[in-house]
């Protein structure tokens, strides 16, 4: 870096010269604050991992055990997956999900209403124009 603005100072370029001295730093501190964030959210996905998952043996029943007894080829019922897919499958229709808690109390919807241009309406009325 020092040898190239070295240079673009011999060919007169000042201006290049100290922007190089700039920028370089400067992307070298964001690769480092993007590193950090990424590094922030993978640790939060581990304390958010489950401790324990629900096997589903040969014959259909289900059990749960610690995710450190899991074996490979053990048929495993996720639910944290299903929500996430959820979610995704919601995000490519152009429907935003709060979080995981909103699809889990889609399951106790019973009833959805919708006006005449299908927005969804909360039932309580009030005077827009008078």
């Amino acid at each position: 870096m020092l040898a190239v603005a070295l240079g673009a100072s011999v060919f007169g370029a000042w201006g290049e010269g100290a922007l190089l001295l700039f920028l370089f730093p400067v992307s070298g501190a964001m690769e480092h604050f993007a590193l950090y964030r990424t590094l922030r959210e993978i640790d939060s996905l581990f304390k958010a991992a489950p401790k324990e998952a629900t096997i589903i043996d040969d014959d259909g029943s289900e059990q749960r055990l610690s995710v450190t007894q899991i074996k490979n080829g053990q048929l495993l019922l996720s639910i944290p997956s299903a929500i996430l897919a959820a979610i995704a499958w919601g995000a490519k229709n152009g429907i935003l999900f709060r979080g995981g808690a909103a699809v889990e109390k889609l399951a106790q919807v019973d009833l959805i209403a919708l006006d005449k241009t299908g927005r969804l309406t909360t039932g309580n009325l009030h005077v827009q124009k008078i």
